[in-house]
């Protein structure tokens, strides 16, 4: 796999120092580790064998085909460099950081940028005069700065280890936090093999879908008559833009994907629903189960398509634990090839972090709208197409299994939501383009089809890099 890297900045001495420590890379990811069988295997309870009756783990799978990225170093030109240091001027902000939408902007305007390669930018102000320095990221309902990593609304990541520490990535990020030297070499060799695993060449969570098309039905469960929270701030079903999740998933797959959405009051609609929610995530298993056995009840068929379904609930008060918490969880079912997400949202969370509450007191400054519900459907949803976090892999390759350094990039599957995007990005789209290619190949091998001529075209599509053409071939025979 081609990794093409473009420089600004950095000297020749630097640019030939980093191209002799950026050898080739092999990524060995897995995927179906946290795999769960339903409905319940109760006797496996009666036996005292709470694994099985709670599978929290399952086989792991390394997948088919193992990519291995060859990285194509470019020292940007003189011409070039002379048109970032004046773009430079014109993203520049009152608060003194950059504009690093408007900079992604321009960056893909003058890149030959290709979708089934995605671009990484290393950039060193230093070079232009400029020291102290951070990105600001605006998102769809609010915006994250200083950032010193941004991109994938376009193929092409952004990395920029000249700038002041990223606040938004925890302790969890290496040291690719401090000011980093454009000389310090081994840092920014581990910071672009470090992307290479958690971005550019990421494995799935569980196996993308072979179906040609995706149903997607979203449940809002709102216990709507005990709810402190909807009693003085926007009701969740004034929150939710149905087309614009949809279009999300659309985003991200490139084939039908149906989201149909249906608005539960708790507890009047469903008691049995009402009571096991309130148990939120110790009783995950249960509502999976539930979910599982009224599938048909609460899912909206689409003939032909895979099914999933993700249910969001806004709890009161007086559920258990009921404390200021915001979680989901994905899995995978194999009993019937569907799939099942859930997420819990507090009163107690949406008093304390949403901007127009008067008792927010979580970056409130940083937000427009806290529209957990779009982000949480998309999210968790998100995993059950395989998505992954841009902070962890599975991985038998990777130096390391969890880094936050990449958590500002433009992906809903990220944990810093403050300035929350719905969208998935398009490094999201390859991984999920190519992984779904490489699954297509295992199933046709796995079927004793070398021989035939759609093996052969998919072989040829995949020399191309054209992951869906690779998939077309297999499919259509």
């Amino acid at each position: 796999m081609p990794v093409p890297i473009v420089t600004i900045g950095f000297s020749d001495e630097e640019v030939g120092a980093l191209r002799g420590a950026l050898q080739p890379h092999a990524v060995d990811h897995s995927y179906g580790e946290i795999n769960q069988i339903l409905p319940l295997e109760i006797d496996g309870l009666l036996r005292g064998d709470l694994n099985e009756y709670v599978p929290l783990s399952g086989d792991v799978y390394s997948l088919p085909v193992l990519p291995t990225a060859h990285y194509d170093l470019t020292q940007a030109n003189a011409a070039l460099e002379a048109a970032f240091q004046a773009q430079l001027d014109h993203v520049r902000l009152e608060s003194g950081h950059f504009d690093a939408n408007a900079m992604e902007d321009w960056l893909a305007s003058q890149l030959d940028l290709q979708s089934a390669t995605p671009t990484v930018v290393l950039l060193h102000l230093k070079r232009f005069g400029i020291s102290e320095h951070g990105w600001h990221i605006q998102g769809e309902t609010g915006h994250r700065a200083p950032v010193r990593v941004f991109g994938e609304r376009y193929p092409l990541v952004v990395l920029d280890p000249s700038a002041v520490e990223d606040p938004w990535v925890g302790s969890n990020a290496e040291d690719f936090t401090r000011y980093t030297e454009a000389s310090d070499t081994p840092v920014i060799a581990r910071f672009v093999r470090y992307l290479t695993e958690f971005r550019l060449l990421q494995g799935p969570l569980y196996a993308p879908s072979q179906k040609p098309c995706h149903a997607i039905t979203g449940i809002m469960a709102v216990k709507s008559t005990t709810s402190i929270a909807e009693n003085f701030l926007r009701p969740v079903s004034e929150a939710l833009v149905v087309e614009r999740i949809q279009t999300s998933f659309e985003q991200l797959t490139g084939t039908d994907t149906y989201f149909d959405l249906k608005l539960i009051d708790l507890p009047q609609d469903d008691l049995v629903l009402d009571l096991i929610t309130r148990l939120e995530y110790g009783g995950f298993e249960l509502l999976k189960g539930y979910l599982t056995e009224n599938f048909e009840r609460f899912h909206v068929d689409h003939p032909g398509c895979a099914e999933y379904l993700s249910i969001v609930v806004e709890n009161d008060a007086a559920s258990v634990p009921g404390w200021v918490v915001l979680y989901g969880y994905g899995a995978y079912d194999d009993d019937r090839d569907s799939r099942i997400s859930a997420s819990w949202v507090n009163d107690i969370y949406r008093l304390l972090a949403d901007v127009e509450s008067p008792l927010c007191i979580s970056n409130c400054n940083t937000k427009e709208y806290l529209n957990l519900w779009e982000y949480l459907f998309a999210h968790e949803t998100g995993h059950l197409l395989g998505q992954r976090h841009p902070h962890d892999v599975s991985s038998r390759s990777a130096e390391a299994s969890s880094s936050d350094a990449f958590s500002s990039i433009w992906s809903n599957m990220s944990y810093q939501n403050e300035g929350r995007w719905i969208a998935f990005g398009q490094i999201d789209r390859n991984n999920w383009l190519r992984n779904r290619a490489s699954l297509a190949l295992l199933e046709a091998y796995e079927a004793g089809r070398e021989d035939s001529p759609a093996w052969r075209a998919a072989m040829s599509a995949a020399d191309r890099l054209d992951w869906e053409g690779v998939w077309e071939q297999l499919r259509s025979s």
